[in-house]
């Protein structure tokens, strides 16, 4: 690979940290989102670091998938496309969700031909396909599983610009003694001595920089009509280091899934999932849609199916959601939808007659739309079946004990093959004589007090609404009582319009300094923004939450909570599974049918 030159004519390029902001994405311009544009990755059968190296597994996942995620998570790019020669790579690709042109003519071997012959034939071969002309045109190397779709969009955004015709991605290195210069005539090596390369210069040292390979956009026309890769002018995107490098060997693997689990990058390989919406309908009998996961509970699905019409469509999307709709007369719903359920889509369901879903907590539903119109909603807020489910309480502590003992950063240097001689960095306190704070004390509070006066801790809680009975429990007349004294702090409130927002900046100003913060109530009682500033500034040493603003949003990449975690080992966040459980789950969603089947008149009423 040769050195790329950095001229003044483009602007001094910085490596981005791996979050951007969200804004950043939300405020592209609608010409570059509604582009036509190709993501392709060639994946031929071997080549001459390892044999079908895109079969090779990386955590789990072939390396293809991973550059597939990075296109597919891309917000710019409209179709991914793998190109092979291989059947088993073919039907890979389609597993994750790309499309595959395959098989390609075999004349056309990697090793014999340039690659911008057999990227040319395959953009033409796929709009012949799809029956449309591409705008622009972005090759992925499938050797490089860290750099994601957030890189390739900081590409495309650049390619967008006036007179900008080809960008390749590069990154900072130590320049060898004999370096070698970059063609402009599809990429191919045309000199080991290097005449010219420039580097960014001012007050900070000279920075080096090199293709990496990881990322080549182009017009379509530099490519199909020049035979093109990179033009005459060639701009650049850079990525780090670590976002650049690449599988050249199976031995590089354990390295590559090392800097993975450590969240360089914000690929999440997965199968593309085939929804099945699975019906049981015998007609006279009220429809129910089940959206709830219930694959783990085949007794309780039987259950329901021999009492009801019913609709499992676990997994469903909003739109197949909008075409059942119409029909239902009662919706057992997922706690954590990946869509709101708001009145524009509630009032598609005429003949509804309650929506039950099998949480403490409902913000995913818009009760008030639901009031006004007279719309039963059944939760198992203030219920005595809450008093036997454990799940959220235990898994609570669990997170107490993580951040307070850094078990999380052990299990981490293990990983990275350290031993004591990091101890340093896990020395921690006891929690014996320390004070455990909790503000809420319900059914969760209330059993995190009982946990934490068994590892005899001294125990302090706020809730205007509740007498708290327990001896060892002091009852403060203040929220701001609980902060000052709490060496590790708990939210376990409901939402609603009194808690909403409750936890202001102030609220951290007046903890102790070093204290623990523990949310597993809703992001939006929580002022994130100021959380993360406590955390990074020192004042708060750390803290785990079980969930975070806007959670029905599908991509939560680029949440600010999310990018600060990847990066800092002082807070810890779990994806919203305090009550992952069997038992929990199966008495909640028992207590959410029972619900449904008293307000259809169908009897089974628990009490």
């Amino acid at each position: 690979m040769g050195f790329i030159s950095i001229t003044d004519q483009q602007p001094p390029f910085t490596v981005n940290p791996w979050c951007r902001c969200s804004n950043q994405r939300k405020n592209m311009s609608a010409s570059v989102a509604k582009l036509a544009i190709l993501a392709v990755i060639q994946a031929p059968d071997g080549d001459d670091f390892i044999g079908n190296q895109a079969l090779h597994l990386v955590l789990g996942h072939p390396l293809l998938a991973w550059t597939i995620c990075a296109a597919r998570d891309a917000h710019l790019v409209s179709h991914v496309v793998v190109v092979t020669n291989n059947a088993l790579i073919a039907q890979t690709a389609k597993d994750y969700g790309a499309d595959c042109l395959f098989p390609f003519p075999e004349e056309l071997s990697w090793q014999r031909i340039k690659t911008t012959e057999t990227l040319n034939r395959a953009i033409q071969e796929w709009e012949q396909i799809k029956q449309l002309r591409f705008d622009a045109v972005v090759e992925l190397s499938l050797l490089t599983p860290l750099r994601d779709g957030a890189d390739v969009d900081r590409a495309l955004e650049k390619l967008m610009q006036p007179s900008v015709e080809a960008v390749v991605s590069v990154s900072e290195f130590s320049p060898p003694p004999e370096p070698i210069t970059l063609s402009a005539d599809g990429g191919q090596i045309i000199s080991h001595q290097a005449t010219s390369y420039h580097s960014v210069q001012g007050d900070s040292p000279q920075k080096y920089f090199a293709p990496n390979g990881a990322i080549l956009a182009m017009r379509r026309n530099l490519i199909v009509e020049q035979h093109q890769c990179f033009g005459h002018n060639p701009h650049v995107v850079v990525l780090s280091p670590l976002r650049s490098v690449a599988v050249r060997s199976v031995g590089e693997i354990p390295w590559v899934e090392s800097l993975l689990r450590d969240g360089h990058s914000g690929n999440r390989p997965a199968k593309k999932e085939m929804v099945t919406i699975e019906r049981h309908i015998q007609g006279g009998r009220p429809l129910v849609l089940v959206t709830v996961n219930m694959s783990f509970l085949p007794k309780m699905r039987a259950e329901i199916a021999q009492v009801v019409d019913c609709i499992f469509a676990y997994g469903a999307d909003r739109q197949t959601i909008v075409e059942i709709l119409p029909h239902v007369d009662a919706w057992l719903c997922s706690p954590v939808p990946p869509y709101l359920m708001d009145g524009a889509l509630l009032e598609l369901a005429p003949r509804l007659k309650i929506v039950a879903t099998p949480s403490t907590g409902s913000n995913h539903i818009d009760r008030i739309w639901c009031q006004q119109k007279g719309l039963e909603v059944a939760c198992l807020k203030d219920t005595a079946v809450v008093n036997s489910i454990y799940a959220s309480s235990e898994f609570t502590w669990g997170l107490i004990m993580t951040v307070v003992r850094r078990i999380h950063m052990a299990i981490a240097r293990v990983r990275q093959n350290y031993w004591r001689d990091v101890e340093n960095e896990l020395r921690t306190v006891e929690f014996h004589g320390k004070t455990m704070g909790i503000i809420g004390y319900g059914r969760i509070g209330g059993n995190i007090a009982r946990y934490a006066h068994a590892f005899r801790m001294n125990i302090i809680a706020y809730d205007p609404y509740k007498t708290i009975q327990e001896t060892y429990v002091q009852q403060a007349t203040s929220a701001m009582a609980v902060l000052q004294q709490a060496d590790c702090l708990l939210i376990s409130v409901h939402l609603d319009d009194t808690t909403r927002g409750m936890v202001t900046e102030g609220w951290y100003a007046a903890m102790k300094p070093g204290a623990i913060f523990i949310n597993i109530s809703r992001g939006e009682i929580i002022d994130e923004a100021a959380l993360l500033r406590y955390l990074s500034n020192g004042h708060l040493s750390g803290a785990a939450l079980d969930v975070i603003s806007d959670e029905y949003l599908s991509d939560k990449r680029q949440h600010p909570v999310l990018c600060y975690a990847r990066s800092h080992e002082n807070l810890v966040v779990t994806p919203h599974i305090a009550g992952l459980t069997v038992d929990s789950e199966y008495k909640a969603a028992k207590f959410a049918f029972d619900a449904i089947l008293r307000t259809l008149k169908l009897g089974n009423d628990p009490s």
